[in-house]
C-alpha cells in the first residue's frame, strides 16, 4: 500500500448478531464471562472483534490488509476495562514509575493522586493525595527514570520536584514578569504547559509556557534554568509553547505552539534559529500533542484543529498520514506511539448534552489505517499511557475517570494485581470487662510537678480569664464610659490647691477673703502711692463737663 495523506473518519461498524457465528459470540461476551480461553484460535476472517462497552471492531476491508503485515487488533490489550474514579475533574496527566508499581495522575481539581498496584484493591483508591500547587490545575507529572523522582508541573510558573511519596524536594524559581527581554529571566513568567524529562539523563528535564519560551533544567539547580530557547513568530507576536518532547536519542527538540508552527531544535544548541520550522496546522489553533516515535524517525502532532498528522523526521515537508474530523477541545489532548512502535492512537472529545462519549482510536503504523476505535463512557478522552511492562492501556477522561483497559493473558501485574484483590471490611472486636481497675499514681493529686509540666499549666491559665484578668489601670483616659474624666497630674493639682486653698467655688468670694489684707500691709502698687495720693480714687463712670469736650467723637 502507497504512503500518503489519507482523510479517514474512523467509522464504527454495527455488531453482527448472527446465532451461528458462535465464535464471534464468544468473543463478545467474553468481558462478561472470565471461564472463555484460547482467544488466539479465533479464525482471523471474523467481520468484527468487539470489547465492552462500545469497542469498534474493524471492517472487512482493513482485515485483509492486517493480514498481509502480519498484525491482529486482538494483540492490543483491551478485553477488559477497569474504572478508576477518584479525580472530580479533568485528567491531565497519566504516568506509570519503570517497574510498574505505581502511578501519578494530575488534573484540573488541583490534585496529583499516587496509586499503588501492590496495595491497591478492587476499589481502586488512590492511597495519597496532594496539591502540589494550591489552586493550579497540574499540567504534567512524570516519574523519572529510576522511579525515584517525580517532575510536577502546573498551569502557574513554576515547576516542582517531588520524592515517590509525593513529598517536595524543591520548587524551581520564577521569571521576573516585567523583564521584557525572556533571556535574561530565571524561570517561566507566565503559566507552565508542559514538561518532559530527558530520554536517557535523569538530572536533565524540560518545560515550555505561554510566555513563548523553552527551557533546559539541572535538576540539582532551582535557582536557574540551564539553557532557554525563546520563540519568535511573525510580526513579533510571542506564541504560546503548548507542546514540547524530547526524541529518543536527545538530539532533537520539537516544540509546537499555538500559532499551528511546529519547531526542531538542536538540543545541544545553539538555540538561535530551528532546524525545522514547519507550519503544521492551522494559526490560532493549539498544538495540544507531539510525539517522537520508538525509532525516532516519526512524529506525531495533534491539535485543536481537529487533526491528526504523522510526519516523517526525514522529509518534513509533507505529512505522512492525516486525519480528519477527530474532535479536540482540550489543551492537553494526547496522541502517542505504542511501546512496541506498531500502532500510533489518539483520544476525541465529546461535546456535553450531546449523548456521545470520547474514543480511543489507534492506527497500525506502516499502513496508517484505522485498527480500532473504542468509545469510553465518561467524558471525552485526553490522555493516553501505555506501559511497556504491564501491557496495559490507561486513557484519562475529562469526567474525571481513568480507564484501565488491559487483557487477562497478556497483560501483566498492574490493574490485574488490584481485581483478583477483594476489598474485605474490617472487623472490630469489643471487649467488656467488669473489675474495676485503681490507678492512684494516675490522679492529678499524686503527680510531681516537674518544670515542663509548670510551664504547661501557666500557659493553660494564660486562657482562664479569672486568673489571667490585668487589673485595672488608673483612669488616664479623657472618659470611661459615658462620664467624663481628668488626668491624673490634673488630679494632683486640684488636691493640692483644696489643701491650700480650700473647696471654693466662687472666685471672687475667695480673692475678697484677702481684701482686707491687702489694704493692711500693702506689697506691690500701694507703696508708690501711699504718700501722694494715700486715699485711693476709682473711676466711677460719670465724666465733668470738661472731659466731654476733650473727647474726641468717633
Amino acid at each position: 500500500m502507497a504512503f500518503g495523506k489519507h482523510n479517514l473518519e474512523p467509522q464504527i461498524v454495527e455488531e453482527e448478531t448472527d446465532e451461528e457465528n458462535t465464535e464471534e459470540t464468544d468473543v463478545v461476551e467474553k468481558i462478561e464471562n472470565d471461564d472463555e480461553k484460547n482467544i488466539e484460535n479465533i479464525e482471523k476472517s471474523t467481520e468484527g472483534i468487539s470489547i465492552q462497552e462500545g469497542v469498534a471492531e474493524t471492517n472487512e476491508d482493513d482485515e485483509e490488509e492486517f493480514e498481509e503485515v502480519g498484525y491482529d487488533d486482538r494483540d492490543m490489550p483491551i478485553s477488559y476495562q477497569a474504572t478508576l474514579k477518584q479525580h472530580s475533574r479533568l485528567v491531565n496527566t497519566i504516568h506509570i514509575d519503570p517497574a510498574g508499581s505505581r502511578m501519578v495522575t494530575g488534573g484540573l481539581d488541583h490534585e496529583m493522586r499516587l496509586w499503588d498496584f501492590n496495595s491497591m484493591d478492587d476499589t481502586f483508591r488512590s492511597f495519597r493525595t496532594i496539591k502540589p500547587f494550591e489552586g493550579y490545575g497540574i499540567v504534567d507529572a512524570k516519574f523519572s527514570l529510576t522511579g525515584d523522582r517525580i517532575l510536577v508541573a502546573s498551569s502557574c510558573q513554576s515547576a516542582k520536584m517531588c520524592d515517590r511519596d509525593g513529598h517536595t524536594i524543591c520548587d524551581y524559581s520564577k521569571g521576573d514578569p516585567y523583564l521584557r527581554d525572556k533571556k535574561n529571566t530565571k524561570g517561566h513568567t507566565h503559566a507552565i504547559m508542559a514538561a518532559d524529562w530527558h530520554p536517557f539523563d535523569g538530572n536533565t528535564f524540560i518545560t515550555s509556557g505561554m510566555d513563548s519560551t523553552v527551557r533546559i533544567w539541572d535538576v540539582e539547580n532551582d535557582k536557574s534554568q540551564k539553557s532557554i530557547i525563546v520563540i519568535k513568530g511573525k510580526a513579533a507576536k510571542r506564541p504560546a509553547v503548548s507542546a514540547v518532547a524530547y526524541k529518543n536519542d536527545a538530539s532533537v527538540i520539537a516544540s509546537g505552539s499555538d500559532d499551528g508552527t511546529i519547531r526542531l531544535w538542536n538540543a545541544k544548541g545553539p538555540f538561535v534559529v530551528p532546524i525545522k520550522n514547519k507550519m503544521a496546522h492551522e494559526a490560532d489553533k493549539y498544538i495540544t500533542s507531539l510525539s517522537f516515535s520508538l525509532d525516532g524517525n516519526l512524529l506525531l502532532s495533534r491539535s485543536w484543529d481537529n487533526t491528526l498528522k504523522v510526519w516523517d523526521m526525514r522529509n518534513f515537508n509533507d505529512p505522512l498520514f492525516k486525519y480528519e474530523n477527530l474532535p479536540n477541545v482540550f489543551e492537553k489532548t494526547c496522541a502517542m506511539f505504542s511501546p512496541d512502535n506498531k500502532l500510533f492512537m489518539t483520544g476525541t472529545s465529546a461535546k456535553k448534552g450531546s449523548g456521545e462519549s470520547g474514543r480511543v482510536i489507534a492506527y497500525e503504523t506502516t499502513t496508517g489505517q484505522v485498527l480500532n476505535n473504542i468509545d469510553l463512557a465518561d467524558g471525552s478522552v485526553v490522555k493516553l499511557y501505555w506501559h511497556k511492562r504491564l501491557n496495559q492501556i490507561f486513557a484519562g477522561s475529562s469526567g474525571g475517570s481513568v480507564a484501565a483497559l488491559y487483557d487477562k493473558e497478556r497483560s501483566h501485574k498492574g490493574v490485574l494485581c488490584c481485581v483478583k484483590r477483594h476489598f474485605t471490611s474490617k472487623i472490630e472486636s469489643f471487649v467488656s470487662a467488669d473489675k474495676k481497675v485503681y490507678a492512684p499514681n494516675s490522679l492529678p493529686l499524686f503527680k510531681e510537678q516537674t518544670p515542663y509540666s509548670l510551664k504547661e499549666k501557666r500557659a493553660q491559665e494564660r486562657y482562664n480569664y479569672a486568673k489571667s484578668k490585668r487589673p485595672e489601670l488608673p483612669n488616664e483616659a479623657k472618659t470611661k464610659g459615658s462620664k467624663l474624666g481628668d488626668a491624673y497630674t490634673q488630679h494632683l493639682v486640684q488636691m493640692l490647691r483644696k489643701e491650700a486653698y480650700g473647696d471654693e467655688s466662687d472666685p471672687r468670694a475667695a480673692l475678697m477673703k484677702y481684701a482686707k489684707m491687702a489694704e493692711e500691709n500693702p506689697e506691690f502698687v500701694a507703696h508708690a502711692y501711699k504718700r501722694t495720693q494715700p486715699v485711693a480714687l476709682f473711676e466711677t463712670g460719670e465724666y465733668t463737663e470738661f472731659e466731654v469736650k476733650r473727647h474726641k467723637p468717633e
